[in-house]
C-alpha cells in the first residue's frame, strides 16, 4: 500500500502494531504523529481494530481534549469537535 501511494507522489507515514483489542497507547502515538507531521488524511488498511484505532486517532488529532471523551458513556458522546 505504501509503495502504491508513494508511486502516485503521495507522502505517507505508517503506524503499525494494532492488536485485536486496540491499545490506547497506540492511539496516543497516532495522535501525536498526526499533529507533528500535519497529517490530514488517515487510511485504515486492515480489519475492525485497525478501523477503530484510525477513528480514535482521527478524532483525537483535531480535538484538544482526550479521545476517550467520544466513547460510550462520555458526556460528549456523539458530538464532533
Amino acid at each position: 500500500m505504501k509503495a502504491s501511494l508513494e508511486q502516485e507522489g503521495l507522502a505517507c507515514e505508517t503506524l503499525g502494531g494494532v492488536r485485536p483489542t486496540p491499545r490506547s497507547s497506540l492511539v496516543y502515538t497516532g495522535i501525536d504523529l498526526c499533529r507533528r507531521q500535519n497529517i490530514d488524511f488517515i487510511l485504515a488498511v486492515g480489519g475492525g481494530s485497525v478501523i477503530d484505532s484510525a477513528k480514535a486517532i482521527a478524532a483525537g488529532a483535531v480535538y484538544d481534549g482526550d479521545f476517550w471523551d467520544f466513547t460510550p458513556g462520555s458526556p460528549l458522546r456523539g458530538r464532533c469537535p
